[in-house]
């Protein structure tokens, strides 16, 4: 998992073990992760050391993006804010 925010606030990366398309606000995260806003024209970075411990997401990968770390928060980022790299084995 690495991820960039361009923003002028924490934005938050919500992880759902779901099948289908998570439903923001309704749906409860696995997992959140925040993304510091950008500093100086340097973007924030978020890159989360697990370790050797893989989270499973048995059901599927589900993935949202807001301006809140509530789990029912619906606060819209701007298009094009945060960039998310993830990778996902089987």
């Amino acid at each position: 998992f690495y991820a960039t925010n361009t923003g002028a606030s924490v934005a938050y990366v919500k992880l759902y073990n779901k099948a289908t398309a998570p439903t923001v606000g309704t749906d409860i995260p696995e997992m959140i992760i925040p993304v510091p806003a950008a500093v100086g024209g340097v973007p924030g970075v978020a890159n989360p050391n697990t370790g050797f411990i893989p989270f499973r997401f048995a059901l599927g990968l589900g993935i949202a993006i807001t301006g809140g770390a509530a789990d029912n928060d619906t606060t819209a980022v701007a298009a094009g804010q945060v960039k998310v790299k993830l990778s996902r084995s089987t």
